[in-house]
């Protein structure tokens, strides 16, 4: 008798385990091309086209962390300019989420990535870094840098 009672405690689980089946999170590209995994698959190989889609694809609100997690690989195997800033942006983001103050450490490792992406150039960089440095946000405060770093900008970066 106990043998078929947790025989059928067994399949009433492994029913219930098998029927309950997770709700996809659905996500639409800009372009409506290319489907979110493909995406996904070709950052990995360093497709910068595919990581800029990705960049701006609509994923459901509360996935920044994702989309940092592919910035962080796109910075360290293929040294991409604007995933060294995407780093620092979706750092900030998320962990000043919820009105929460970003802590030390997240905040030099979010400048060093910010950092980095002004070294190589990136415009979003170069204007992040000028802002933070006139407003001494994150920072010091040092308008010399900032003019600096405008300037650059204003340089490289606009037509």
């Amino acid at each position: 008798m106990k043998h078929l009672l947790m025989y059928f405690i067994g399949v009433a689980i492994m029913i219930s385990l098998y029927s309950c089946k997770q709700k996809p999170v659905e996500v639409i590209t800009m372009n409506n091309t290319r489907p979110i995994g493909e995406l996904r698959q070709l950052v990995l190989k360093g497709d910068t086209a595919a990581y800029n889609e990705l960049r701006y694809a609509d994923i459901e609100s509360g996935h920044d962390e994702e989309k940092l997690v592919y910035a962080i690989f796109m910075a360290h195997w293929y040294n991409y300019p604007p995933a060294y800033y995407d780093v620092y942006f979706y750092l900030k983001l998320v962990a000043e989420s919820c009105g929460r103050a970003m802590d030390d450490k997240t905040k030099e490792m979010a400048i060093r990535y910010l950092k980095k992406a002004v070294e190589l150039k990136d415009c979003s960089a170069l204007e992040s870094l000028s802002e933070l440095c006139k407003k001494g946000e994150y920072v010091p405060k040092d308008t010399t840098m900032s003019n600096k770093l405008e300037e650059e900008s204003k340089k490289r970066c606009r037509f």
